[in-house]
Formats: structure tokens, sequence, C-alpha cells
């Protein structure tokens, strides 16, 4: 049982009282529509909870429990999610402008055209999220994990990866153009119609992939590992190949004009 009811929340918002929930017990709560500015949410239990619509700006969810919870269109700008447990929630078309989700569980996470413009996402775990039309630009991606992820029309331009972990991730309609992808894991990831195009993918792994107009032209892939995977209609013209792993390769309609960087 909820520690508090809509209704006593709604009144303690009305007259201007400064909330603090922290730990408190809001599972199953209808807190729709509501304004929870700077409200502390820390180590609170809001699985369930439906917050649909609300006005989150610059909450503490620190180390809070959201499994579940209903945050469709909210706004969460500068909101503080570190460590949080948002397994399952409803994130779609949510504002994350500059949120710290870092740590945070996002496994099975609903974000469709949810903007995460320059949030912080460092050892996020985001397996099996939907993150169709998902704004990522100038977001921190480091050791962010998306394994088997639905990554279809994402906006990764200037977002900051690191050591990242895709494997199985679905990715459709993705520009990563120049990105910085060193030793990602992609093994039995799924790409299609992707731009590449001058990332840096050195030691890369793309164990048993299967990569479908995929551009990587100009892209730096020493040392990666192709082993095993599927090549469709892919472009290599001009990519640093030093090293590559490319045994029992698929190759159909593709194209590998390649430079090889001299080892010294």
């Amino acid at each position: 049982m909820s520690d508090f009811t809509r209704n006593e929340i709604q009144r303690a918002l009305l007259h201007g009282q400064s909330l603090n929930l922290g730990g408190a017990d809001l599972s199953g709560l209808d807190l729709s529509n509501l304004i929870f500015r700077n409200t502390l949410f820390t180590k609170a239990n809001l699985e369930g909870a439906n917050l649909l619509g609300c006005n989150l700006e610059k909450a503490d969810f620190q180390e809070a429990n959201l499994l579940g919870a209903n945050l469709f269109g909210s706004n969460l700008e500068q909101t503080n999610f570190i460590q949080a447990n948002l397994h399952r929630a409803n994130l779609r078309k949510a504002n994350l402008k500059r949120a710290n989700l870092e740590r945070a569980d996002l496994h099975s996470v609903r974000l469709q055209g949810a903007c995460l413009l320059q949030a912080n996402l460092s050892h996020a775990v985001l397996s099996n999220a939907d993150l169709q039309k998902v704004d990522l630009r100038f977001a921190i991606l480091k050791y962010t994990k998306f394994t088997s992820a639905i990554l279809h029309e994402v906006d990764f331009s200037e977002a900051k990866f690191e050591k990242n972990d895709m494997e199985q991730a679905w990715f459709s309609e993705v520009n990563l153009s120049k990105a910085c992808l060193e030793f990602v894991n992609m093994r039995g990831a799924a790409l299609f119609d992707v731009k590449l195009n001058g990332a840096k993918l050195m030691q890369a792994d793309f164990l048993w992939a299967t990569l479908e107009e995929v551009d990587l032209s100009n892209a730096d892939l020493s040392f990666a590992n192709f082993n095993y995977s599927t090549l469709k209609s892919t472009l290599f013209t001009g990519a640093d190949m030093t090293l590559v792993d490319f045994d029992d390769v698929t190759l159909e309609d593709t194209v590998v004009k390649v430079f090889r960087r001299r080892i010294q």
C-alpha cells in the first residue's frame, strides 16, 4: 500500500509545499500530469506508478525503483536517474535532455520518439530496449550496453562512445558517420542502411553480424573481426583494413577497395 494518496500529494503541491518523497512507497499510484520540479524521489518505490505527462524537471530519482512505470510524454529535463531501476518503463516521447542516467537499468524500456540530447548514459543498460527515432545527439555513451536493442532512425550525431556492447542489436537507417566505436562489440548484430563512413572501428567485433547497405568507406577497421559475417551491398572504399579477420565471410554486391596501413 502506498504511503500517500494522489489527493494528499496534490494538496501539498497546490499549497506550494516542498516535497521530499525520498524512500516513500508510491507504487501503483496515479500521479499523472502533476508538477514535481526539483522533487526528491531518491530510493522511492514507484513500481507501476503512472507519471504520464508530469513535469519532473530536475527531480531526483537516484536509486529509485520505477519498474514498469509510465512516464509517457513527461518532462524529465536534467532529471537525476543515477542507478535507478527503469526496467520495462514507458518513456515514449519523454523529454530527457541533459538527464543523468548513469548506471541506470533501462532493460526493455520503451523510448520511441524520446529526446536524450546531451544525456549521460554511461554504464547504463539498454538491453532489449526500443529506441526507434530517439534523439541521442551529444549523448555520453561510455560503456553503455545496447544488447538486442532496436535502433531505428536513431540520431547519434556527436555522441561520445566508448567500449560499447551492441551484441545482437538491430540497426536500421542509423547515421554513425565518423563515430568513435573502438573495441565495440557487434557480434550477431544486424545493420541495414547504416552510415559508418569515416568511423573509428579499430578492433571492432562483427562476428556473425549481418551488414546490408552499410557504408564503411574511409573507416578505420584495423584489427576488426568480420569472421562468419554476411556482407550485402556493403562499401569498404578507402577503409583501413589492416589485419582484419575475414574468415568464412559471405559477400554479395560488396565493394572492397581498401587502404592498408603499413605496419612499422
